[in-house]
């Protein structure tokens, strides 16, 4: 944690007239490694800091390597500002990753159950439906989201098959709704993610028509 809070005066700021450090690309990445490694990997605020750090960085000469990472759940998960950000780049290799993210939405369970995940971190049952939670509601959509950048019919189908299963969701929660207000609420909490998923689909449409 103290490293990850100096990584805004490494990076630089020029609204305050902070310089980066010399090769600041490799240095971020280098402390982001160790970090990787480290016990601390998943604590949600170290995550926020490097994934800031390599927003504001918009180094290219990293996007390889970071492209290799978020084919882990969990950076994928841990870096949505960075995965935004790497497909405004249009990097061909990004593109199996995040139809791959589409494809299997229920990844993050999967991952996380794994021996070698939890021999490493050992996740209890809250900890897995926290990852999970957040996999749903925010990493999922960086790929809806992203995958507007590379059009195709395939994008297409699986951003049409994530629709209708998120449809189906709210539907059934409607059913056990026992109050006006429940119902709102479902239909509030969907409604941002049916019009993300209806936005990348118009966009698609209008590359591949």
């Amino acid at each position: 944690m103290t490293r990850a809070s100096l990584l805004h005066h490494l990076v630089g700021n020029k609204t305050y007239a902070i310089k980066p450090v010399e090769h600041v690309p490799e240095v971020v990445w280098q402390l982001y490694e160790a970090f990787r490694d480290s016990e601390e990997y998943v604590v949600w605020g170290i995550q926020q800091y490097y994934d800031d750090a390599f927003v504001r960085l918009r180094s290219k000469a990293l996007a390889e390597r970071l492209i290799a990472s978020i084919k882990n759940p969990l950076e994928f998960s841990a870096l949505p500002r960075t995965v935004k950000m790497l497909a405004t780049w249009k990097n061909p290799e990004l593109e199996p990753v995040l139809l791959d993210v589409l494809e299997h939405s229920g990844k993050m369970e999967a991952y996380l159950k794994t021996q070698a995940v939890q021999e490493r971190f050992a996740f209890d049952h809250q900890q897995i439906q926290r990852e999970c939670r957040r996999w749903n509601t925010t990493s999922v959509l960086k790929a809806v989201v992203g995958i507007q950048h590379y059009p195709s019919e395939r994008a297409i189908l699986l951003l049409r098959q994530y629709e209708a299963g998120k449809q189906a969701e709210m539907q059934q929660k409607l059913l056990a709704c026992k109050s006006r207000t429940e119902k709102y609420d479902v239909q509030y909490d969907y409604s941002h993610i049916l019009q993300t998923i209806s936005k990348s689909i118009e966009q698609i449409n209008k590359v591949i028509g």
